[in-house]
């Protein structure tokens, strides 16, 4: 919270200060619904996953897309994108499972997740 106190200034001089005026600061949130309807495009030697657009339908840049290792793996930052769909080539064959999750991005930061769609790799 910030407090803040305006005086007037002339050739007769300042004046006293009035009583102070209270102003308080909120750091905007991104307000971004996840991606919708993230869904498995192909999954033949590389992933490519696809999502339709969020509901919010604008004011978004582009997608992070994330990929987790199951049933041990940690979360792991795939890329950025501006388009509908990713293409992921991952380290490990079969039989291994991977989870995808995605987001919307804009200015003010990262919207919720979407996902997972899930691939197993036979």
């Amino acid at each position: 919270m910030y407090f803040y106190k305006v005086t007037a200034y002339n050739t007769n001089g300042e004046s006293g200060f009035p009583q102070g005026v209270a102003a308080g600061f909120r750091m905007p949130t991104c307000l971004l619904k996840p991606p919708g309807s993230a869904y498995l495009i192909s999954s033949t030697g590389s992933i490519t996953i696809g999502w339709t657009m969020p509901s919010t339908g604008r004011g978004f840049t582009g997608f992070k897309v994330y990929r987790i290792k199951i049933p041990d793996g940690g979360v792991e930052y795939l890329g950025y994108t501006t388009e509908y769909q990713y293409t992921d080539t991952p380290p490990e064959k079969a039989p291994t499972v991977y989870e995808y999750h995605l987001s919307a991005v804009n200015s003010l930061g990262d919207g919720d997740l979407a996902g997972p769609v899930s691939v197993s790799l036979q």
